[in-house]
């Protein structure tokens, strides 16, 4: 489902994970984007999911993160775990337009989903 379109960006921004846990959050926007991105790999739906990150993204942003670089070509991006610095995870329509995200930047990396198929151990 999402072969080639996804790649990892380093922020550059160090950040505390612990220090997080005490900030408020809009817990009640994060359950709905889970909802929709469990919906949307159920249906292996990538519009979906990038709508899914875009939900999640949007709570980060109400949590005062500092905004990714934005990218016409990108789909949605959120920071990965706790937010606030680290890794963000960028979405993209085709893989030739995350290929050359890669190109261009130096801390970006590709990364493909691990999928292990029913009855393999």
């Amino acid at each position: 489902m999402l072969n080639g379109l996804m790649a990892l960006f380093h922020t550059g921004q160090q950040h505390d994970t612990p220090e997080l846990a005490a900030r408020n959050r809009n817990y009640q926007l994060i359950h709905e984007a889970s909802l929709v991105a469990g919906e949307a790999v159920l249906r292996e739906d990538p519009g979906r999911l990038a709508a899914a990150v875009r939900m999640s993204y949007r709570a980060q942003m109400e949590e005062g993160m500092n905004p990714l670089p934005h990218l016409e070509e990108c789909l949605a991006c959120k920071y990965c775990g706790g937010g606030w610095g680290g890794y963000a995870v960028y979405l993209f329509q085709s893989p030739n337009d995350r290929n050359t995200f890669v190109a261009h930047n130096a801390q970006a990396k590709v990364i493909e989903p691990f999928v292990r198929g029913y009855g393999v151990s």
